[in-house]
Protein backbone atom coordinates (compact mmCIF):
# COMPACT_ATOMS: atom_id res chain seq x y z
CA UNK A 1 0.00 0.00 0.00
CA UNK A 2 1.54 3.54 -1.30
CA UNK A 3 1.20 5.78 1.83
CA UNK A 4 -0.19 9.55 1.87
CA UNK A 5 3.62 11.40 1.74
CA UNK A 6 4.52 8.99 -1.29
CA UNK A 7 0.82 9.48 -2.93
CA UNK A 8 1.09 13.33 -2.47
CA UNK A 9 5.01 13.53 -3.62
CA UNK A 10 4.16 11.47 -6.86
CA UNK A 11 0.89 13.48 -8.10
CA UNK A 12 2.83 16.84 -7.34
CA UNK A 13 5.38 15.44 -9.37
CA UNK A 14 3.58 14.24 -12.10
CA UNK A 15 1.71 18.06 -12.08
CA UNK A 16 4.68 19.33 -12.26
CA UNK A 17 6.40 17.43 -15.10
CA UNK A 18 3.22 17.84 -17.48
CA UNK A 19 3.39 21.91 -16.52
CA UNK A 20 6.72 22.15 -17.23
CA UNK A 21 6.04 20.27 -20.42
CA UNK A 22 3.16 22.15 -21.70
CA UNK A 23 5.36 24.95 -21.41
CA UNK A 24 8.15 24.22 -23.28
CA UNK A 25 5.71 22.56 -26.05
CA UNK A 26 3.78 25.56 -26.88
CA UNK A 27 7.40 28.08 -26.90
CA UNK A 28 9.06 25.55 -29.65
CA UNK A 29 6.04 24.67 -31.35
CA UNK A 30 5.69 28.78 -32.34
CA UNK A 31 9.76 28.60 -33.10
CA UNK A 32 8.95 25.37 -35.23
CA UNK A 33 6.03 26.75 -37.07
CA UNK A 34 7.92 30.32 -38.22
CA UNK A 35 11.14 28.02 -39.08
CA UNK A 36 8.93 25.51 -41.14
CA UNK A 37 6.97 28.04 -43.18
CA UNK A 38 10.41 30.48 -43.43
CA UNK A 39 12.25 26.87 -45.06
CA UNK A 40 8.83 26.04 -47.22
CA UNK A 41 8.21 29.36 -48.60
CA UNK A 42 7.55 30.21 -51.78
CA UNK A 43 9.96 33.11 -53.25
CA UNK A 44 8.87 36.08 -54.73
CA UNK A 45 12.65 36.62 -56.36
CA UNK A 46 12.06 38.33 -59.88
CA UNK A 47 13.00 36.94 -62.87
CA UNK A 48 14.81 39.97 -63.41
CA UNK A 49 17.30 39.22 -60.86
CA UNK A 50 19.15 36.63 -61.98
CA UNK A 51 21.61 36.23 -58.91
CA UNK A 52 18.78 36.13 -56.66
CA UNK A 53 16.69 33.60 -58.96
CA UNK A 54 19.70 31.29 -59.26
CA UNK A 55 20.17 30.74 -55.85
CA UNK A 56 16.50 30.68 -55.04
CA UNK A 57 16.84 27.33 -57.29
CA UNK A 58 19.40 26.29 -55.22
CA UNK A 59 17.54 26.31 -52.08
CA UNK A 60 14.67 24.60 -53.63
CA UNK A 61 17.40 21.99 -54.70
CA UNK A 62 18.32 21.85 -51.25
CA UNK A 63 14.60 20.59 -50.42
CA UNK A 64 15.35 17.10 -52.42
CA UNK A 65 15.94 14.12 -50.20
CA UNK A 66 19.28 12.45 -50.03
CA UNK A 67 20.25 8.97 -48.37
CA UNK A 68 20.95 8.81 -45.22
CA UNK A 69 20.17 13.07 -45.27
CA UNK A 70 23.15 13.51 -45.60
CA UNK A 71 22.78 15.87 -47.97
CA UNK A 72 25.99 15.44 -50.00
CA UNK A 73 25.97 18.21 -52.59
CA UNK A 74 27.73 21.29 -53.33
CA UNK A 75 26.68 24.23 -55.74
CA UNK A 76 28.14 25.63 -58.52
CA UNK A 77 26.61 29.24 -60.04
CA UNK A 78 27.72 30.24 -63.15
CA UNK A 79 25.78 32.84 -65.72
CA UNK A 80 22.60 30.74 -66.89
CA UNK A 81 24.15 27.28 -65.57
CA UNK A 82 23.88 25.56 -62.13
CA UNK A 83 26.34 22.56 -61.65
CA UNK A 84 25.69 20.32 -58.27
CA UNK A 85 28.99 18.16 -57.46
CA UNK A 86 29.07 15.11 -55.03
CA UNK A 87 30.10 15.61 -51.93
CA UNK A 88 32.26 12.77 -50.96
CA UNK A 89 33.27 13.72 -47.31
CA UNK A 90 29.60 13.32 -46.67
CA UNK A 91 29.33 9.85 -48.29
CA UNK A 92 28.29 6.89 -46.15
CA UNK A 93 30.89 3.82 -47.12
CA UNK A 94 29.24 1.35 -44.65
CA UNK A 95 25.70 1.61 -46.33
CA UNK A 96 26.32 2.92 -49.92
CA UNK A 97 29.93 1.44 -51.02
CA UNK A 98 29.76 2.19 -54.97
CA UNK A 99 28.16 5.95 -54.03
CA UNK A 100 24.99 4.75 -55.89
CA UNK A 101 22.62 6.14 -53.06
CA UNK A 102 24.98 9.36 -53.32
CA UNK A 103 24.43 10.16 -56.77
CA UNK A 104 20.48 8.77 -56.32
CA UNK A 105 20.33 12.37 -53.76
CA UNK A 106 22.44 14.52 -56.51
CA UNK A 107 19.39 13.41 -58.97
CA UNK A 108 17.01 14.14 -56.30
CA UNK A 109 18.41 17.30 -56.00
CA UNK A 110 18.81 18.21 -59.86
CA UNK A 111 14.82 17.60 -60.14
CA UNK A 112 13.93 19.98 -57.80
CA UNK A 113 15.87 22.20 -59.32
CA UNK A 114 14.61 21.70 -62.69
CA UNK A 115 10.75 21.70 -61.36
CA UNK A 116 11.42 24.81 -59.74
CA UNK A 117 13.31 26.33 -62.98
CA UNK A 118 9.94 25.36 -64.85
CA UNK A 119 8.18 27.22 -62.31
CA UNK A 120 9.74 30.33 -62.69
CA UNK A 121 9.87 30.04 -66.47
CA UNK A 122 13.00 28.16 -67.13
CA UNK A 123 13.72 24.82 -68.64
CA UNK A 124 16.81 22.53 -67.81
CA UNK A 125 18.71 20.94 -69.92
CA UNK A 126 20.72 18.48 -68.21
CA UNK A 127 24.49 16.68 -68.79
CA UNK A 128 27.35 15.25 -67.01
CA UNK A 129 30.48 16.26 -66.81
CA UNK A 130 33.28 13.96 -65.70
CA UNK A 131 36.11 16.35 -66.04
CA UNK A 132 35.03 18.34 -63.34
CA UNK A 133 34.46 15.24 -61.13
CA UNK A 134 30.98 14.13 -62.39
CA UNK A 135 29.54 17.01 -62.11
CA UNK A 136 25.69 17.53 -63.00
CA UNK A 137 25.43 20.71 -64.82
CA UNK A 138 21.95 22.42 -65.49
CA UNK A 139 22.14 24.94 -68.27
CA UNK A 140 18.88 27.13 -67.78
CA UNK A 141 16.81 28.99 -70.33
CA UNK A 142 13.71 30.17 -70.88
CA UNK A 143 10.97 27.59 -71.20
CA UNK A 144 8.49 27.80 -74.48
CA UNK A 145 5.77 29.38 -72.17
CA UNK A 146 7.66 32.31 -71.20
CA UNK A 147 8.93 32.66 -74.50
CA UNK A 148 5.35 32.83 -75.64
CA UNK A 149 3.80 34.91 -73.47
CA UNK A 150 6.20 37.95 -75.20
CA UNK A 151 4.88 37.20 -78.40
CA UNK A 152 2.82 40.03 -80.20
CA UNK A 153 0.57 38.35 -82.60
CA UNK A 154 -1.86 38.39 -80.06
CA UNK A 155 -2.55 42.12 -80.09
CA UNK A 156 -1.83 42.56 -84.23
CA UNK A 157 -4.36 39.50 -85.28
CA UNK A 158 -4.00 38.56 -89.01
Amino acid sequence: MISRRAFTLSTLAAVGGLTTLASCSSGAEGRYDVASRELWRHSAAMSNEKAALLRELVRYATLAPSSHNTQCWKFHIDDNAISILPDFSRRCPAVDPDDHHLFVSLGCAAENLAQAALAHGLMAHSSVDAAVGNALRLSLEPSFSAVSGYSCASEYPY
